[in-house]
C-alpha cells in the first residue's frame, strides 16, 4: 500500500512523537444532517487518508455529497454511530464513525464492523475505545 499523504503517519501509529494526551471521553450516538454534524462528517469523508481504507464508501468531496450520504446511507442505517470526543464547550463532537452489519447467512451470530476516524484524532486510543463500546 502507499503511505497516506501528507506527515508521513501511518493508520493506527502516533505521529505527534509520542507526546502523551489526556485520555480522550468517548461516546456514540446517532449522526443526524445538522450542519454541525456534516461539518464533522466532512472532516473524515473527505480525507482520502481515511477514506482509503474504506473501500465500499464514496468519498465525500463537497456538502452535497456528504448530505447526500447521511441522508441515503447513514441514516437508514440500523447500526451506524457518530464516534465522539468532548469538544471546548464539554459536548461530544464527532471524529470519526463506527458501524456494524451482520452476516446474512450466520443468523445473526456473526458481523463485520467498521470505523473511520479523523486524521488528527489517529493515535489516540479514540478508535480502540469506540470499538470496545459496540463489542
Amino acid at each position: 500500500m502507499d503511505e497516506p499523504a501528507g506527515d508521513g503517519g501511518v493508520h493506527g501509529q502516533r505521529r505527534d512523537g509520542g507526546r502523551q494526551h489526556a485520555p480522550a471521553v468517548v461516546s456514540l450516538r446517532e449522526l443526524s444532517l445538522a450542519d454541525a454534524d456534516v461539518d464533522a462528517f466532512m472532516s473524515w469523508a473527505s480525507d482520502d487518508r481515511v477514506m482509503r481504507y474504506l473501500v465500499k464508501r464514496p468519498r465525500c468531496d463537497t456538502r452535497e455529497q456528504a448530505v447526500a450520504q447521511i441522508r441515503d446511507t447513514v441514516l437508514g442505517h440500523p447500526w451506524f454511530r457518530a464516534v465522539c470526543v468532548g469538544g471546548g464547550d464539554g459536548r461530544p463532537v464527532p471524529v470519526g464513525q463506527v458501524s456494524v452489519w451482520p452476516y446474512a447467512d450466520e443468523g445473526g451470530r456473526r458481523a463485520n464492523i467498521g470505523y473511520a476516524l479523523a486524521h488528527d484524532q489517529w493515535g489516540r486510543g479514540i478508535a480502540v475505545a469506540a470499538i470496545r463500546m459496540v463489542l
